[in-house]
């Protein structure tokens, strides 16, 4: 217990040191990570999808230099607020949630879901999601290269 409230209090100290743009996208990635995981909870995957605009694509439109900042920006929020969450806030919020936040900001992306065989003993296969704005990853990129891309979604049309 002790080891968390330091962890929040260091966290703490952290954000007040940053510009209050900050702390909103840090609200705005919580609020949509928690959207998120209790839409995967009920919903399946192409209602969501369809929720979002998201389209089958093999690609997405380059973004601007400015446009590439401002997901940077995005990415770096989700990246801080998904450990935070009292929910699971795994690969698919982040991605999902990641694509939310760059359509109202009319970013181009592209959303990859992936599955990986034989990673592990107990496990026959995995499942992972990313999301890509030009050639950065925002999300999920740990590990991502080991996994088998089945589809991608477009974030902009």
């Amino acid at each position: 217990m002790k080891a968390w409230r330091t962890l929040w209090k260091h966290d703490l100290q952290k954000l007040f040191s940053r510009p209050a743009s900050d702390w909103l996208l840090l609200v705005e990635a919580g609020f949509w990570l928690g959207v998120m995981r209790a839409a995967i909870l009920i919903f399946r995957f192409q209602k969501i999808a369809g929720w979002l605009g998201l389209s089958i694509s093999p690609e997405s439109p380059s973004p601007s230099q400015v446009q590439s900042q401002a997901a940077g920006q995005v990415g770096w929020a989700i990246r801080v607020m998904a450990p935070r969450t009292f929910w699971e806030s795994a690969c698919l919020a982040q991605s999902l949630t990641c694509a939310q936040m760059l359509n109202r900001r009319r970013i181009p992306g592209l959303l990859y879901l992936g599955v990986a065989l034989g990673l592990t003993t107990d496990r026959p296969f995995a499942a992972h999601a990313w999301l890509r704005c030009g050639e950065n990853i925002l999300v999920g990129e740990s590990g991502h290269e080991r996994f088998q891309v089945l589809a991608t979604f477009s974030t902009q049309n």
